[in-house]
């Protein structure tokens, strides 16, 4: 039988590197997307009600502001400013769900920032490139979580108590005499940036190939066969 023998190319990984420059700008991403995270859970003007006096369309002052309506509670200034937080006793379910989405996903961000500088710090190629892939997947979940928060709070307008300070017209998407706090813009700008943060964990590492050839010695028949293949 007639033997023949075929050099093929092939590429395997030779090995792991990191991309110190997308790591970098990851990692500050990172931080900058937690940060507005934090800030914006605990500030209370998600929701805000002016003196409609002192009201003017695109006019914004914190001293004509009667109601705050935030993520854990309300606000209310007559003379001075006096803050309330429901404790867990929330109006409406939508409410608490937004909550607990939302803090979900601060919480998931904070702790990828301290694995992620651990990572970059600490550990071999292979390993950062292993933690990098599920830093990736935990923030995907945790932006997702807080997309569905911001999602959820406007239907906290259909509730009597945000009626009681929104107005009886208020409805989903409808605040009717409130309007969007810079606390609720924070958040969407925040959620916004945070879907950047894994792509940048895809690009943070690279694999290095290196070529090889392998030698397969088979029949012309066969050798053929797995062309025409």
């Amino acid at each position: 039988m007639n033997r023949f023998q075929l050099t093929v190319p092939h590429v395997h990984i030779d090995t792991v590197r990191t991309s110190w420059p997308v790591s970098i700008v990851w990692l500050l991403l990172s931080c900058v997307v937690t940060m507005f995270c934090a800030i914006s859970s605990v500030q209370p003007e998600w929701y805000v009600r002016t003196d409609p006096v002192n009201d003017k369309f695109l006019h914004y002052e914190r001293d004509s502001i009667l109601y705050m309506l935030g993520l854990v509670g309300v606000c209310y200034r007559w003379r001075e400013t006096s803050c309330h937080s429901f404790g867990g006793n929330f109006p409406s379910a939508p409410w608490h769900m937004a909550f607990v989405l939302y803090i979900s996903g601060c919480v998931l961000s904070g702790c990828c920032v301290v694995v992620m500088v651990f990572s970059l710090f600490a550990l071999g190629r292979r390993r950062r490139h292993n933690i990098m892939v599920y830093i990736g997947y935990i923030q995907l979940t945790a932006v997702l979580f807080q997309t569905m928060a911001l999602l959820l709070y406007p239907l906290i307008l259909t509730n009597h108590f945000v009626r009681l300070h929104c107005g009886p017209r208020s409805d989903v998407f409808n605040p009717s005499s409130c309007r969007l706090g810079w606390a609720y813009m924070m958040a969407i700008m925040g959620t916004i940036l945070g879907f950047y943060c894994p792509l940048l964990a895809r690009y943070s590492s690279y694999n290095v190939y290196r070529p090889c050839y392998v030698k397969y010695t088979d029949s012309l028949k066969q050798v053929t066969n797995n062309l025409s293949l």
